[in-house]
C-alpha cells in the first residue's frame, strides 16, 4: 500500500528518461561542459538569500498567529525542513516545520496556518508570473497582454482563496478532508481547520504585505540565479522570459508525479524555451543546472542537521 501510494512519483523520472531517449545524450555533455563557471558560481550565491528570505516570511506569518519565533530558530528549522523535503518523498520538510512549532507548544490552527501560507505565497506567485510568460511565449508579446493575464490570475486567486475562506465557500473543501481521514480524527480534523480558517481572516494587511515583498524577493533571487545558468550556456533568453520559463517550470514540480521535478521540469522547459530557438538537449542542460543549484541549496541547508532545530525533531521521533 506504501509503494503504491509512491508509485505516481515515479512519472516524472520515467519522463527524463523518455526524452533522453529521444536526444542525444553526448550534445547534453557537450553543452555542460561549455558552460561558464563564472556564472555558474554567481547563480550560487545569488539563490542562497532564498533561505533566510523564506523563514523570515514564515517567521512572520507565525508571529502574526500569536507564537513567538526567533530569527536563527526560524532560519535554522526552516534549513532543517529543505533538508528533509529533499531527502524524503512528499513534502515531509512542511511537516517538519509543523512539529518544530507544536514541540515548542503552538497551537496546531496556527502552525497549520503558517506552513499552508508559507506554501500558499510560492504558489501564488508562481501562477501570476506565469500566466504571463505563457501569454509571451504564445507570440503575444504586448505587454499590456501580458499585464493583463498576471493581473487576472493575480485576481483569480485571490477570489478562489476569499470564496474558501468564507463560511459557505470553506464547506465543500471541509467536508471533502474530513472524508479524507478516518472516522475518529474527522471530528478533530474539522475543529482544526475551522480555527485555522478563522485564523487566516485576521492576519494584519502589513503581514500579507510583507510576506508578499519577501516571496518577490526569494524569486527573483532564484530568477536571477536561473538566468545566470542561462548565460553560462550561452542560451540567448532575455532576464524577464528566463523568469516566466522558470515560474512556470517550477511550478510544475509542485505536482506529485516526481521527485525534485525529474522530467517534468525538463518536459516544461523544452517545450517553453523551443520558441526562442533553444534546442531539446541546452534546455535540458538548462534544467540539470537548475536542479544542481538546487542541491546546493539542500547542501548549504545541511548545517541544520547540527542545530537545536534537527535534534528536537530527532527527540520528537524517539
Amino acid at each position: 500500500m506504501a509503494v503504491s501510494r509512491w508509485m505516481p512519483r515515479f512519472i516524472g523520472p520515467l519522463v527524463l528518461v523518455a526524452i533522453l531517449l529521444t536526444l542525444d545524450v553526448g550534445d547534453v555533455a557537450v553543452a555542460l561542459r561549455r558552460v561558464d563557471l563564472m556564472a555558474l558560481a554567481g547563480a550560487c550565491l545569488a539563490v542562497l538569500p532564498t533561505v533566510p528570505f523564506r523563514s523570515s516570511r514564515w517567521r512572520m506569518l507565525v508571529e502574526a498567529g500569536g507564537a513567538e519565533l526567533g530569527g536563527m530558530e526560524a532560519l535554522h528549522a526552516y534549513a532543517f525542513s529543505i533538508v528533509a523535503g529533499a531527502a524524503t518523498p512528499g513534502r515531509l520538510g512542511e511537516l517538519v516545520k509543523v512539529g518544530h512549532l507544536r514541540n515548542r507548544g503552538v497551537p496546531a490552527s496556527t502552525a497549520l496556518l503558517s506552513v499552508s501560507l508559507d506554501r500558499l505565497f510560492d504558489v501564488v506567485f508562481l501562477i501570476v508570473v506565469g500566466a504571463g510568460a505563457v501569454v509571451a511565449v504564445s507570440g503575444l508579446r504586448s505587454p499590456w497582454l501580458i499585464a493583463a493575464a498576471s493581473g487576472g490570475a493575480a485576481l483569480s486567486c485571490g477570489a478562489v482563496i476569499a470564496i474558501v475562506l468564507s463560511e459557505r465557500g470553506s464547506a465543500v473543501p471541509l467536508a471533502i478532508l474530513t472524508r479524507l481521514v478516518p472516522a475518529r480524527w474527522s471530528q478533530r480534523v474539522a475543529r482544526l481547520l475551522e480555527s485555522t480558517a478563522a485564523q487566516a481572516k485576521k492576519l494584519p494587511r502589513r503581514t500579507l504585505t510583507m510576506c508578499g515583498v519577501l516571496t518577490a524577493l526569494t524569486w527573483l533571487a532564484t530568477y536571477f540565479a536561473v538566468y545566470l545558468c542561462a548565460v553560462g550556456l550561452r542560451l540567448d533568453v532575455p532576464f524577464l522570459d528566463v523568469c516566466g520559463v522558470t515560474a512556470v517550470s517550477s511550478l510544475v514540480t509542485f505536482l506529485p508525479i516526481s521527485i525534485l521535478g525529474l522530467g517534468t521540469r525538463d518536459a516544461a522547459l523544452i517545450a517553453l524555451l523551443a520558441p526562442y530557438g533553444v534546442a531539446a538537449s541546452d534546455a535540458v542542460a538548462l534544467s540539470a543546472l537548475y536542479l544542481g543549484i538546487t542541491l546546493w541549496v539542500v547542501l548549504a541547508c545541511a548545517y541544520s542537521l547540527l542545530t537545536p532545530a534537527a535534534r528536537a525533531w530527532k527527540r520528537g521521533w524517539t
